[in-house]
């Protein structure tokens, strides 16, 4: 464990060099965040209430959009990958450490460092809209149900980035997995807009996707609208379950690819 702590510390570090880039990212949140808003205000000119969404409840759902966005993005698979084609991977297998817990430092290291930076804006905001909307009131359980299941999506989209990390030993270039994967994010995990806005019928094949992890289930929570007695077991349930289909299928990938893995050269 001491080994794996100590490429955390050395990848936190290295974060920490980086700091202008993490400063546009944010920026560029905003501005997305932003122009999203702006639809909205132009939409609820002309509606009180959408399918029980009002206003407020469509513009807390967008701002933390980012924060939750921010837990449970992973992007692991454009670099191993790209270790895989180069052959640089063979330093990795001659190492005495596991690959999967050398990834899974560097991505939480990612994410405290952007955390640390981000929560105090986020504070500001939170507190701002209370007092914009006051009878807006945030739970503390519910605010640590949002954060539990945001870690599991940022773990179950770790172990899905790292599936798709594997399909480097047979194909030239997983960018198109990726892209593809950004997509259903996008469409199919309330990265766009809450399922609360959808047909009954088509919300239901969405609840039955992993996806609705990594942006849905936990703003949701978050923000009150999601009944704890009737869906913290499934969701519970849910994640696990995927969690456990990811982890098998990018186990098997790992072994085969190993095998087939061929490096040449110094």
């Amino acid at each position: 464990m001491k080994k794996y702590l100590q490429l955390f510390k050395n990848y936190l570090g290295t974060m920490l060099e980086y700091r202008a880039n993490l400063v546009g990212i944010i920026i560029l949140e905003l501005i997305s965040i932003g122009e999203v808003l702006i639809l909205w205000i132009a939409i609820f000119r002309s509606e009180n209430e959408i399918r029980g969404f009002t206003f407020g409840a469509t513009l807390l759902y967008y701002l933390i959009v980012p924060l939750i966005g921010f837990i449970t993005q992973v992007d692991i698979s454009s670099k191993r990958s790209q270790e895989i084609r180069s052959g640089e991977l063979s330093k990795y297998l001659l190492k005495p450490y596991n690959l999967w817990l050398d990834s899974l430092a560097e991505m939480i290291a990612r994410k405290i460092h952007t955390l640390v930076l981000i929560l105090p804006i986020y504070l500001i905001i939170i507190v701002t809209y209370s007092k914009l909307l006051p009878s807006s009131e945030f739970k503390f359980y519910n605010i640590l149900l949002a954060l539990a299941f945001a870690s599991g999506g940022f773990l179950l989209h770790f172990i899905m980035d790292l599936f798709i990390s594997w399909l480097a030993f047979w194909v030239t270039d997983v960018w198109s997995f990726r892209h593809f994967k950004y997509i259903l994010f996008s469409v199919f995990g309330g990265l766009s807009f809450p399922f609360d806005l959808l047909p009954a019928n088509i919300r239901t094949i969405f609840e039955n996707l992993p996806f609705k992890y990594f942006y849905y289930v936990p703003i949701s929570y978050f923000s009150g609208s999601r009944n704890i007695q009737e869906n913290i077991l499934s969701d519970l349930a849910g994640i696990l379950l995927w969690l456990l289909i990811f982890f098998i299928s990018g186990l098997i990938l790992w072994k085969k690819g190993i095998k087939k893995y061929e490096a040449f050269g110094n």
